[in-house]
């Protein structure tokens, strides 16, 4: 098969130039390094060789390359410094300004099914938090596709794609940007894809949904460096009480229901497999409780008449709060010893911790003390942080890890719910939604060292269901 189209649609960005169009070329001309998700039918999708192995590039782009965030890109008037959506490197090139013609060309072809569906997408970023705008034009054999997913922004990245039907089983797929301006500007791009399942390419991580078998109910709220996960499934309604469960991957479901409890929640799970969470007894009451080893134990602050557990480290330690006077208060319980923490949060007057990590690091959400606006938050080495999603109306923390990164979701202006990675490190947000369900409503509950994440969402048939999102390129550690 040979071809010479090459899509030329152009792009008007308010400061630049950049020109990124994908080639026509010989399979032989490209090495086909090992790919972390198979889906993904593109070699180095996210530059995670370092380098473009995989990619055959050229254009007049004064300055061009692969490294890590934070690396100052030569030649921009403005300092501009490469950005990486995830994993750990990402593609840069420098762009001229007014009256030039400045772009970067990268190649490569793929192989699919003719007659079958394909997303492709890929995101770019400048480091602003603005879209970009109808600008991109992605072709299929010189076709321009029609772009659907030009809507999803997080801060200093822009996603876009769409769908195509494949009529040749090799098809050479154009990545076409452009645009002028008065400046020399730098642009990241990252996360490049072509799959038939749209969930691998608008988003970082290899998604699978969890839904209990015969329920409309899945919520999945913990998981483990062993994959394992901690959940629930039923609403909670007449009929339909919560039934808590540990879930090893694909679907192998296990069931765990407090010995005696009318409905049972498991929430947290750490390492040794020991779980946290909370139940509801015959008469009406809520408690915590841990199960370590087999061994259930009732945990109440003393006092109280409604505690929850909702998080666990690798030394049982595990992270709670009961009500007093409608407000929640935040606490730890180790070996039947309980420490209250009002005094590590940012100011509250209610606040409920979600995650604690092996070093004592906590998250959660608190509300402040005017009582109107509802924050995330992480403890890390003894410092609080609020965390603010970036024109959010309320931001929730939820868990945590080992490797300084927290999860959560946030409301947006219209009250639709997304979920969020934050890097303590960086101090930067990372968007996570669900894009084969516009408007899903996803939470995102916890995270392990690895990355994953567990959360649930709305599907397109109004169920809430449960997912696990693997990181498809994890950062080099």
């Amino acid at each position: 098969m040979t071809c010479d189209r090459i899509s030329s649609v152009g792009w008007t960005f308010s400061s630049a130039v950049l020109t990124f169009t994908l080639l026509c070329v010989p399979p032989a001309l490209a090495q086909r390094p090992h790919r972390s998700d198979p889906s993904n039918l593109l070699a180095n999708p996210g530059f995670e060789t370092g380098d473009f192995t995989g990619w055959t590039v050229s254009g007049n782009s004064p300055n061009y390359g692969v490294n890590v965030a934070g690396f100052q890109i030569a030649g921009t008037d403005y300092a501009t410094t490469v950005l990486v959506h995830s994993g750990t490197f990402a593609g840069y090139a420098v762009v001229c300004g007014l009256f030039c013609d400045v772009y970067l060309d990268l190649s490569q072809r793929v192989n699919v099914v003719p007659g079958a569906t394909y997303w492709a997408g890929f995101w770019l970023g400048d480091g602003s938090n603005q879209p970009f705008g109808n600008s991109v034009t992605i072709s299929v054999d010189g076709a321009p596709i029609l772009l659907t997913w030009d809507v999803q922004v997080e801060p200093g990245y822009h996603f876009v794609g769409g769908v195509f039907a494949a009529t040749d089983a090799q098809p050479v797929i154009d990545f076409h940007i452009e645009g002028s301006g008065g400046a020399l500007a730098g642009f990241s791009f990252d996360d490049f894809c072509i799959s038939g399942n749209p969930l691998t390419c608008q988003s970082p991580y290899a998604f699978q949904s969890i839904v209990f078998l015969g329920d409309t109910f899945t919520e999945a709220l913990g998981i483990n460096n062993a994959e394992l996960i901690a959940g629930y499934h039923g609403y909670g309604g007449t009929g339909h009480p919560n039934q808590g469960f540990l879930l090893t991957l694909p679907n192998n479901f296990t069931t765990e229901n407090y010995p005696g409890a009318v409905q049972t929640q498991v929430i947290a799970v750490n390492t040794a497999g020991n779980t946290a969470g909370s139940y509801l007894d015959q008469g009406g009451v809520t408690h915590g409780f841990l199960n370590i080893g087999g061994v259930y134990t009732t945990v109440d602050f003393p006092g109280t008449t409604f505690n929850q557990l909702l998080g666990l480290n690798d030394a049982d330690e595990a992270v709670g709060y009961y009500y007093s006077s409608g407000n929640k208060i935040p606490y730890t319980y180790l070996d039947g010893t309980f420490a209250t923490i009002d005094s590590q949060l940012p100011p509250h007057y209610s606040a409920q911790p979600n995650g604690i990590n092996n070093s004592g690091d906590l998250s959660g959400t608190y509300y402040d003390q005017v009582g109107l606006g509802i924050h995330g938050f992480v403890v890390h080495a003894g410092t609080a942080t609020t965390l603010d999603f970036p024109g959010a109306y309320y931001t929730y923390g939820t868990g945590l890890n080992n490797e300084g990164q927290v999860v959560g979701y946030y409301d947006d202006v219209i009250i639709q719910i997304h979920g969020f990675v934050y890097d303590v490190s960086s101090q930067q947000f990372k968007n996570f939604d669900n894009p084969i369900v516009p408007y899903g409503n996803l939470s995102i509950n916890d995270i392990n060292d690895s990355g994953q994440i567990v959360g649930y969402y709305n599907d397109a048939a109004g169920n809430i269901d449960g997912f696990v999102g693997s990181p498809q390129n994890p950062a080099r550690r």
